[in-house]
């Protein structure tokens, strides 16, 4: 069953307004940014964690990241501080091995906890809280869902290095009945393109839909206008295929709306999702391609930037910045799936 009624917030006013339930199970991803603890600090310190568990997800080795020194020492930094505030066993996998680890790994988690989870992808790269999220979806002992996403104060002008070619997601291709069905591609514009505009040239004539995360401030305003710029000096000249259409970074709902709103346009061809820009469209993207089997691709950095972001916006209280959303409340999924003329 589904229904239409999408609460979201920062973390303090969410976990206030849901009193029934007392503790939380929770995973996460310890990383180089600092952001990575800002819910899980803030649970424990409030007394709201029952089972907790994170990862550490390691770049490729080969080939090697020019960021290396900077990366052992900053994981080594926030390892500390989780370990130091109460953390158990990290559990560590390679950012290549999600297919199947992601989904393995994450139901020995469940098959502990009581049914109420957080998951905060606020570092947890996109290819492995993709079939999390799906997991999360589909499994019935999952009753209560909350999503968390905290804010970075800055971000690096480079976040990723050395790109892979465009491939889809391990479990998010194109399904073979659909392959004759036209294609339009909805992009989430962000920072870094890496090497999508090379890939996206090759279709000048399809449809595209460039999600532009609005408002934003003058650096992020600029950036994602670059972004943008790269794909159109590849392979658009604004014509009918190429719009432009601004929507919240944060907002939940309001994101996933707008996403339902453009598939249920073009109701007759299936939207390949291409996630660049903020987490949250991201995550709309996700919800939307688990319901309805849609491709998601990527050109996955080999390695990040350990200095990603630097530290995590507070609230006048100081909690964390921590964008929450509920996804599943007594076992019901919030969110609607879009309407297709096609199976």
């Amino acid at each position: 069953m589904y229904f239409s009624y999408n609460p979201w917030g920062n973390i303090d006013w969410i976990i206030d307004k849901l009193t029934h339930i007392e503790k939380w199970n929770f995973l996460g991803v310890v990383s180089t940014e600092e952001r990575s603890l800002g819910a899980w600090m803030w649970l424990k310190d409030k007394g709201k964690l029952n089972n907790f568990e994170m990862w550490k997800i390691k770049d490729v080795d080969n080939p090697p990241s020019p960021f290396k020194e900077f990366t052992e020492k900053e994981y080594l930094k926030n390892e500390k501080n989780y370990f130091r505030n109460g953390g158990q066993k990290l559990l560590e996998f390679a950012l290549l091995e999600s297919d199947g680890n992601a989904s393995e790994f994450f139901n020995l988690f469940i098959k502990k906890t009581e049914g109420d989870l957080i998951l905060d992808i606020s570092a947890m790269p996109k290819r492995w809280f993709f079939p999390i999220i799906r997991n999360c979806i589909e499994n019935p002992k999952i009753k209560n869902l909350l999503v968390t996403y905290t804010i970075a104060k800055f971000y690096s002008k480079k976040q990723g290095e050395e790109s892979q070619a465009w491939k889809y997601f391990p479990s998010f291709g194109e399904l073979p009945e659909r392959e004759k069905i036209e294609k339009i591609y909805i992009i989430s514009a962000g920072y870094q393109p890496l090497s999508l505009p090379e890939w996206i040239s090759q279709y000048e004539s399809s449809k595209k839909y460039i999600l532009f995360p609005f408002p934003a401030s003058i650096t992020g305003y600029t950036r994602i206008w670059d972004f943008i710029r790269k794909l159109e000096a590849d392979c658009f000249n604004y014509n009918n295929n190429f719009k432009i259409i601004y929507v919240s970074g944060f907002n939940l709902p309001l994101i996933y709306s707008t996403i339902k709103n453009i598939i249920e346009l073009e109701k007759d061809k299936e939207p390949i999702f291409i996630p660049y820009g903020p987490k949250p469209v991201s995550l709309a993207f996700a919800i939307i391609s688990s319901m309805k089997h849609f491709p998601v691709g990527y050109t996955q950095p080999w390695y990040y930037n350990p200095y990603y972001s630097i530290g995590f916006e507070e609230t006048h209280k100081k909690a964390p910045k921590t964008m929450t959303y509920l996804l599943k409340e007594n076992g019901n999924l919030l969110y609607l799936p879009p309407e297709i003329t096609y199976s």
